[in-house]
């Protein structure tokens, strides 16, 4: 987390460090994470309930963006919108042999939070929960709500454990106004643990590669 940067602070300069920005679901590489009316009881980016545990992008139907940032161009002045983050490689680094071969072999129907289902936006894809990249890093794919199919009996244990691992071992925090928070995606889970009330809330998104 960079804190107390200036208000025009180069954020697409600065992340391209990081590699290529990449476009969104509106194609374009800035998404802004505001209240939403129409989905504003939503638990997606663009409502202002909580969202529930989940990686970036794990319903595209192409690799997800390694890194996440999140610019905080104004915070909710009524002290909600608290962010968390979990490393779940540990979690995965304690599975068994039999469930690291069904979540690197058995495929699952990813699909998008049905608020950005309802603004035309969302969309599916068959994944494994555990993969590599091209450059051979395990890329972790979880949602909490998007994943069906396949074993149900693992999944539902394999979910329920994780939440409690989730909740056992992340980190909250509320992001400053002109803060730039960087994450791996491949290894972050993250959520949005509270509910907030102040539509003047304002974060900008980007997935870099």
């Amino acid at each position: 987390m960079l804190n107390e940067l200036p208000d025009n602070f180069n954020c697409i300069e600065f992340l391209s460090n990081f590699g290529v920005l990449m476009p969104q679901y509106n194609g374009e590489i800035e998404w802004h994470v505001r209240t939403h009316d129409s989905i504003e009881y939503s638990k997606c980016s663009l409502g202002k309930m909580e969202v529930s545990p989940h990686t970036e992008y794990y319903e595209g139907k192409e690799n997800p963006p390694k890194y996440l940032a999140l610019w905080c161009v104004n915070p909710a002045s009524c002290g909600g919108g608290t962010f968390s983050l979990c490393d779940s490689y540990p979690f995965l680094d304690n599975l068994t042999d039999k469930e690291n071969e069904i979540i690197q072999n058995e495929s699952y129907l990813f699909q998008s939070e049905q608020g950005l289902m309802k603004l035309g936006v969302g969309s599916s894809a068959q994944h494994k929960i555990l993969s590599l990249s091209s450059s051979k890093e395990r890329i972790f794919r979880f949602n909490t709500t998007g994943m069906n199919d396949g074993n149900r009996l693992f999944l539902d244990s394999f979910r329920d454990r994780f939440l409690e691992f989730y909740q056992d071992t992340c980190i909250s925090f509320l992001q400053e106004k002109f803060s730039l928070l960087i994450w791996n995606n491949y290894r972050m889970v993250h959520s949005r643990s509270s509910k907030f009330s102040d539509k003047t809330r304002h974060l900008v998104r980007f997935w870099i590669n």
